[in-house]
């Protein structure tokens, strides 16, 4: 992982990294990306499921109308405009 990879990832998780946190930081990630590489290389063709995954699906309820939540909620966002949190765009169209 390159310098500038790493000032993205800090960037994306809004991190504020010191150079040297990042040069640090930047051999454990490519530690880390190495062995989710060695794992994603396992052979693994003849290992069965021991269980499936089903989609659950379930109806898109309010499970609770205590508004101090809420409130509570909008308070600590970084930005909030008539009761919806705005975030910034991640994907372009």
């Amino acid at each position: 992982m390159e310098l500038h990879d790493m000032q993205h990832l800090a960037k994306l998780s809004r991190l504020a990294l010191s150079d040297e946190e990042m040069v640090r930081m930047q051999s454990d990630i490519t530690s880390i990306l190495g062995y989710i590489d060695q794992i994603g290389k396992a052979d693994v063709s003849d290992v069965t499921a021991t269980h499936d995954a089903v989609n659950q699906v379930r109806e898109d309820v309010v499970t609770t109308k205590d508004a101090s939540i809420r409130d509570r909620i909008m308070d600590q966002a970084p930005h909030a405009q008539d009761d919806f949190i705005q975030v910034q765009q991640i994907i372009s169209r």
